[in-house]
């Protein structure tokens, strides 16, 4: 009975917990729905469920507000839980989220809510059903619905309209610029320095917004003058059946997520390499790529890229973009792998001299990532006052925060815990890089628009233990690669001011200055004329020649 009551009532845990995102997952709330092995649930139920939940929260909102369930039923009697269902009694709160999708299911479901009689939530909102129906009521008949049909059939309808609404403001304004299809020549396959005879049937043009105002189906391109290889080609363009395409000599890759091998480079020249998030392998290869042209007429080119991937599946595709690529032989799969697992020490990565980090992260700053299921929650009993004091006056501050992000202080919440969740995971992979012996360089890089997850993890790695006792330091903007050295836009000032005030007792003493780190930095902002995604990146750099002495140090102090 208790497993059976378990059971049932885990949709409502599983949609709760995506919705939650606790673990810090990227990507959109579909994707982390459908490759979430830990539902107990067939993920497109759980997905039903959060979609049509979605659409009729802001309603249910008021709903639940008004009957004040919430308020009446803030905690489940902890006895009455044990009792009835002892496995979950510990998640016996009524959250504003599990509220929201089981009063959904209570006024809209068939069925109603898919849980036994007896389950303490279920008999939390049963309590409430005669205010919660006359709330919706009253709802309905204000907005001139005669029939719940007809309300149901307008809410379908209305939250197309918003959603389509929602994509036309993306478009004017975040996206007031079309976003170019960049593709980049494989050094591997081509020739990146005569992308004429790849691109023998296109017209070349001289500037790339004669590449954005192009149609779809205009056979023009534009060369990069940041990242060598890069071509410009218009909006939507379909590569799908054109032959350098199919045979990997172009790869689809964003202008901005070639910024992290690119500020490799150099160090691609000095020994084996490690892309401790690999897939779906897009930096892998481009790096194999550098990796490739640099060793010039050595073969077999002496150095491999060790590429790390936790995730089964994803570890799948990062096969076979390395096979596309035709970067077998230069690249190493650590297939289902986690890099956090890996020993610095180990004789396999005695040679390792440079790591590329591009972590899990919000995905912000992806064009078209942006979730379009946004829930409306119910608020509990705080006051506003109380939840300003929760949020810290410190964290209160913009760290890249769009303002539709602050309207609500309950949206900031979980947006807060989530970029916390994510970062902490950052830092740590960070942290874990900075211990590999003999690695001298280290690209990080996140495709948000965050601080959180940017410019604060640069900072917090520089403050820490290993940095200092291993010499890592900020790579400075004079000693990067020529075309990111000219890159305009830089890391937030206002940002690494805020985060090494709350990091440090007196600023005038930080170790870390933030106009150095600010001017090191390399922003990308999505939807403006240089047609890139939202990104970051950063580089850290050390003197070999410094850990060896500091080696024979600890040695002489252990002997």
């Amino acid at each position: 009975m208790f497993l059976f009551c378990l059971y049932k009532m885990s949709l409502y845990f599983d949609a709760a917990n995506i919705l939650l995102n606790s673990e810090g997952a990227g990507g959109s709330l579909k994707s982390r729905i459908f490759s979430d092995k830990k539902l107990k649930n067939s993920p497109a139920h759980v997905y039903a469920l959060v979609a049509q939940a979605t659409k009729w929260s802001p309603i249910l909102k008021e709903v639940i507000e008004k009957s004040g369930l919430l308020q009446t039923e803030k905690k489940v009697s902890h006895r009455h839980a044990v009792r009835l269902c002892p496995i979950s009694a510990n998640i016996s709160k009524l959250t504003p989220t599990l509220a929201t999708l089981l009063v959904h299911d209570f006024l809209l479901s068939k069925d109603g809510i898919a849980a036994p009689e007896k389950h303490p939530l279920k008999i939390a909102v049963l309590k409430n059903k005669t205010r919660l129906k006359a709330e919706f009521t009253k709802i309905r008949i204000r907005n001139g619905y005669t029939t719940l049909d007809d309300f149901r059939n307008d809410v379908e309808i209305g939250h197309s309209a918003k959603k389509e609404k929602q994509a036309q403001e993306e478009q004017s304004t975040v996206n007031s610029v079309s976003h170019p299809r960049w593709v980049r020549i494989n050094g591997l396959k081509a020739d990146e320095r005569n992308c004429f005879s790849i691109f023998s049937s296109y017209i070349r043009v001289d500037s790339l917004p004669q590449v954005i105002d192009a149609s779809q189906d205009d056979l023009v391109f534009f060369v990069d003058d940041t990242v060598p290889g890069l071509v410009a080609l218009p909006p939507g363009h379909d590569l799908r059946l054109w032959a350098p395409y199919e045979k990997g000599q172009v790869i689809i890759q964003d202008k901005a997520s070639c910024f992290p091998a690119l500020l490799l480079r150099d160090a691609a020249l000095e020994g084996d390499i490690i892309d401790a998030c690999a897939a779906p392998g897009n930096k892998t290869t481009h790096i194999a790529s550098l990796l490739h042209q640099n060793c010039g007429a050595k073969r077999p080119i002496p150095h491999t890229v060790f590429a790390f991937e936790r995730d089964h599946a994803r570890s799948l595709t990062l096969e076979k973009m390395v096979r596309t690529a035709g970067a077998e032989k230069l690249v190493k799969i650590h297939k289902s792998t986690d890099f956090l697992k890996a020993e610095p020490d180990d004789a396999a990565f005695k040679n390792v001299r440079a790591i590329l980090l591009d972590p899990s992260c919000s995905g912000s700053g992806i064009i078209g990532r942006d979730d379009d299921m946004e829930m409306s929650l119910a608020s509990d009993s705080r006051s506003q006052h109380q939840q300003q004091k929760q949020l810290g006056t410190k964290r209160k501050r913009s760290l890249g925060l769009t303002e539709t992000e602050k309207e609500s202080h309950e949206d900031s919440k979980a947006l807060f815990a989530r970029l916390d969740s994510l970062a902490a995971f950052q830092l740590k992979l960070l942290l874990r890089a900075m211990r590999f012996p003999k690695a001298v360089m280290i690209s990080y890089s996140t495709c948000s628009i965050h601080a959180e997850e940017n410019e604060s993890v640069v900072i917090q790695a520089l403050l820490s233990r290993i940095a200092k006792e291993r010499g890592w330091k900020i790579l400075k903007r004079d000693d990067q690669f020529e075309g990111l050295k000219r890159w305009k836009i830089r890391g937030n000032l206002d940002a690494c001011r805020s985060i090494i005030e709350e990091l440090t007792i007196d600023d005038s003493k930080a170790e870390v200055k933030a106009e150095d780190i600010a001017d090191a930095c390399v922003r990308c902002e999505k939807g403006t004329k240089d047609g890139t995604m939202g990104f970051f990146v950063a580089g850290f750099v050390r003197s070999y020649e410094d850990e060896e002495l500091q080696e024979q140090s600890r040695q002489r102090s252990r002997d």
